[in-house]
């Protein structure tokens, strides 16, 4: 088909102005460039902040641990299992996230909704990415407090004691 229509062009001489031929899949690629470049960013800038979050939690929960030694050798030292030790973490470390999350939410969707209305987008897949998100982040908090609970739990409570200050004079 592609010589005839350079036959059709070349009988029209210098009338025309031909500009080469692309192929429909090429010309629809170039123009979603720059929105798959915006979207490949925005998406870096979110698992850049997940990362910063999770080490923020990590570190908050490695600090909390160091604080609560004494207790946790004690806890321990009466019977405490590991993994009740590292339950009990989870739980304490969990709670401001879940916390952060029912308070952010009805925001983030009124705010996606506001500027779905001013940017006259669909703003209808902002519940699963909120839902993805939700996940990711909680997934990533969990992870960060059980490393420190593990190694917390792991460490002799004799040593524990020692380690926090704390003399018991058994």
């Amino acid at each position: 088909m592609r010589p005839a229509v350079d036959d059709v062009l070349a009988g029209l001489g210098a009338r025309a102005q031909v500009q080469p031929a692309k192929m429909l899949e090429r010309m629809v690629g170039d123009g979603a460039l720059a929105p798959r470049f915006y979207a490949s960013l925005t998406g870096l800038f979110g698992w850049c902040a997940l990362l910063l979050a999770s080490i923020g939690i990590y570190s908050v929960v490695a600090v909390t641990m160091r604080a609560r030694a004494s207790e946790i050798a004690i806890r321990t030292i009466c019977g405490a299992t590991r993994a009740r030790i590292v339950r009990e973490t989870l739980r304490f470390s969990m709670l401001p996230v879940a916390v952060g999350l029912v308070v952010g939410i009805g925001p983030g969707l009124l705010a996606a909704r506001l500027l779905s209305t001013q940017l006259r987008i669909d703003a209808g897949q902002d519940i699963w990415a909120i839902g993805i998100a939700s996940t990711c982040l909680v997934a990533a908090a969990a992870m960060a407090t059980v490393v420190p609970a593990m190694r917390q739990a792991a460490t002799d409570p004799a040593r524990l004691l020692r380690d926090s200050g704390t003399t018991a004079d058994w």
